[in-house]
Parts: C-alpha cells; structure tokens; sequence
C-alpha cells in the first residue's frame, strides 16, 4: 500500500518578540531614535493613536544610515532559540514560512540572511533612508483593516493560507489575534496567548521553537 501525501503547511510568523528573541524594534530605537519613542507607545496604549501611526512616528525617529543600523542589526540582534532547528524541519517537509510583521523590512532581511534564512518572504513596513533618516511606508497596509496597522496581516494570511492543506500562525502579541483566527493551528506566547486565554480559544503554547517543533513532529506535520 502507497503511504499517504504528506501534509505541506504555511507558517505565518512575527517578528518581534516572536521569531525574533526579543522585541527588535524596541532594540533599533532605544540605539538610533531620537527623542521619546516611548511617549508614542503611551498614546497607543491609551487608544489614542492607531498602531500605524505609533509605528510611523516613532520609525521617523530614527537616525543614522542604512549601513550602521544594518551592522547593528547583524551585530547584536538574535533569532529565538531553536529557530534554526524549526527552519531545518519546514525544509525537509517543504513547508512554507513567511514573515509577517510591523517591524522594518531591512532589519528583518539583515538578521534572516546572517542566519542563511534570506529564502524567507517578508511581509512586513518599509523604510526608506533619506540623509541620515527615515521615511517608513506600508505597502502591505489595508483600508479596511480593523487593527488600523501598517501592515494587514489578515490580508497576507487570507492570500497565501491556500497554498497549502494546513496553515499556521505562530505570534505574541495582540496585533497577531485577528490573523491568527484565519489559521488551522496557533502558536502563541505573551500577550497573545493572554487574549486566547481570555476568548478560551485552543492555541499551543511555546517559549522558544524547539517547542514548536517538537509539538510538529507530535502532529506528523
């Protein structure tokens, strides 16, 4: 008898604070902005500003050029642990991943590719580097989104889930809810997992990617 067609995913994943060990972001800031980024955080949390906004006023806040935050980025910013080994799984069962976050895009593609993941799609805020700034924009932003982010991810679940029989969402934060609920299976930590807590919605629970991995390998997936 002929084994069954094994199963191909799409895993849909953050970046700060997820893929990432830490929130990159906030790392990129606190070296590079000038001014009190934080005071943009303050009013988002007050609901007072939308996502976009907060990310677009404290990004604008940045200076220095592409090349010295890129260094910074190659330098001292780390993937979480055991990414490595989730990413040799994805391969050998010729799983798709994409990135999808709030993050900038050359911070992201700088760490990926020191890590020899530069294959990896990415969805995520733009910055452009005008003499010693920068001006961010959102090609992946959505009129309609409800989360009034720069970037949709609902959107970019929506387009790409079909490519694959399962897909699955791995954040942290609450930002990553609304697209995380358009996936099959959801890995979630921090304040992501505290929302599903919350709505008592099934997610599985992780703190680095060997836990991932290993609940995949549980799934034959």
């Amino acid at each position: 008898m002929s084994s069954a067609k094994p199963r191909r995913a799409i895993f849909f994943i953050d970046f700060d604070g997820t893929a990432a060990q830490e929130i990159a972001s906030e790392r990129l800031l606190e070296r590079f902005a000038q001014g009190d980024w934080q005071a943009w955080d303050v009013l988002l949390a007050k609901k007072k500003i939308s996502l976009r906004e907060c990310v677009a006023r404290q990004f604008s806040m940045l200076v220095g050029s592409q090349a010295e935050m890129t260094r910074f980025c190659e330098r001292d910013l780390y993937l979480r642990e055991g990414f490595a080994d989730f990413m040799s799984h994805c391969r050998s069962r010729k799983h798709t991943v994409v990135i999808v976050s709030e993050a900038l895009d050359f911070m992201i593609k700088a760490i990926l590719n020191r890590e020899g993941f530069g294959e990896i799609p990415v969805y995520s805020d733009r910055a452009l580097f005008q003499e010693g700034f920068v001006k961010v924009e959102f090609p992946f932003a959505h009129a309609d989104c409800s989360c009034r982010a720069g970037i949709c991810k609902k959107s970019q679940v929506l387009a790409h889930r079909d490519r694959a029989d399962v897909s699955v969402y791995i954040g942290d934060g609450t930002n990553d809810f609304c697209p995380a609920q358009e996936t099959n299976i959801i890995f979630a930590r921090r304040r992501l997992a505290e929302a599903y807590q919350a709505h008592q919605i099934r997610y599985y629970p992780f703190e680095d990617f060997y836990q991932v991995t290993r609940t995949l390998q549980q799934m034959k997936l």
